[in-house]
């Protein structure tokens, strides 16, 4: 299943009724003069799956830091279930953190990796028994529970770090790309594993990624960050369908960024007669490849027609993505892989409803 039909099948999630778990006010990360988090508002309710999603060095690993009490803010506050976090140490947040590499003991058995934040706090022999042998058969790890970390595979170490993590019962989970060091086969298998335990246990997730097909896939709400600040935060759906500013557009998904100045202009007359706004000023046209057609009906009722140059054709599985010229611009087709093309450097027709159509 691809990112984009997995957020058509998502339900749409409803923050309102849910209480803020994690509240940002204004809150700001310095080294020295670099600004890691730029004056970043945000509040994440209770039970959902927040990811904070954006390239490298946009300030969310940072962001995800200073909830777990691994960085202080520069400036601003953050409050945790209520609570004002200010200089609290990470083991006295009711979060736990699960990283990249697991950082699994290798000298324990998985047993007694699972096991170890709860003999941390003293709790009683039944108890950690009781939670870890709960924690095993959730995770279908009851085969491997008397195994050491270097005799599991990268999946099922990854879910000894998750029931590390989740033993201790926090009201929070932090996940700075967990699924990273794992092959694209079962890094895919894991996000649905995830998003799956996510909708069992109702706690709160907040994860880390750089890659917005995994963030689509299983997030109920995005924050898209770029430069230490957020872009947009909203549900998958509307982060794709409705993005705000050029960047969320550009990063997130495929999609064609069109310069209505730069348009062939018998396109530009077409576009300005049922988009008038694009007069005044500099605007720019935003076009997913799956919602452009190849047509010759140039009179379609509710639908924009661009007549455009097919420039390459390249075969992608179960798609063919289509590149064509219009004018000066750019523009790229996806089609499914039995639908018919013509052929190169012949001039055809394109059309896309005008309600898919996002200008910035």
């Amino acid at each position: 299943m691809s990112a984009v039909q997995s957020i058509e099948k998502n339900t749409v999630y409803d923050t309102q009724e849910k209480i803020s778990i994690i509240e940002f006010n204004g809150v700001t990360k310095r080294y020295g003069q670099a600004t890691a988090v730029d004056h970043i508002s945000l509040n994440i309710k209770e039970g959902e799956f927040l990811s904070l999603l954006g390239p490298s060095g946009c300030g969310k690993t940072t962001t995800l830091r200073m909830i777990g009490g691994f960085e202080l803010p520069s400036q601003g506050s953050i409050k945790i279930d209520g609570q004002e976090a200010g200089n609290l140490p990470p083991n006295h947040r009711p979060v736990n953190t699960v990283f990249q590499n697991y950082a699994l003991f290798p000298h324990l058995s998985i047993y007694n990796n699972i096991a170890f934040g709860l003999k941390q706090k003293k709790v009683s022999k039944a108890q950690i028994e009781n939670d870890t042998n709960e924690m095993i058969e959730i995770m279908g790890l009851q085969e491997h529970k008397h195994k050491y970390p270097r005799q599991l595979s990268g999946g099922q170490q990854q879910r000894v770090a998750l029931a590390r993590a989740l033993v201790n019962k926090p009201r929070v989970l932090l996940l700075d790309e967990p699924l990273g060091a794992l092959d694209l086969k079962l890094r895919k298998k894991m996000q649905f594993e995830l998003k799956k335990l996510h909708d069992q246990l109702k706690i709160t997730f907040i994860y880390v990624t750089h890659d917005q097909e995994e963030a689509l896939i299983m997030s109920d709400r995005i924050a898209v960050m770029n430069q230490g600040r957020i872009e947009q935060i909203d549900t998958p759906q509307q982060i794709y369908n409705n993005p705000n500013t050029l960047f969320v557009a550009d990063f997130i998904g495929e999609t064609n960024v069109i310069d209505a100045n730069l348009l062939h202009e018998q396109n530009k007359e077409v576009i300005l007669k049922e988009f008038p706004q694009l007069i005044d000023g500099n605007k720019i046209l935003v076009i997913r490849p799956e919602h452009l057609k190849i047509t010759h009906n140039r009179n379609q009722h509710e639908r924009i027609y661009l007549e455009a140059k097919l420039k390459n054709v390249h075969f992608v599985g179960s798609k063919k993505v289509i590149e064509f010229v219009s004018g000066a611009q750019e523009i790229v087709v996806n089609l499914s892989d039995d639908e018919q093309i013509n052929h190169l450097n012949e001039n055809v027709g394109l059309s896309v409803k005008k309600e898919l159509v996002r200008i910035l």
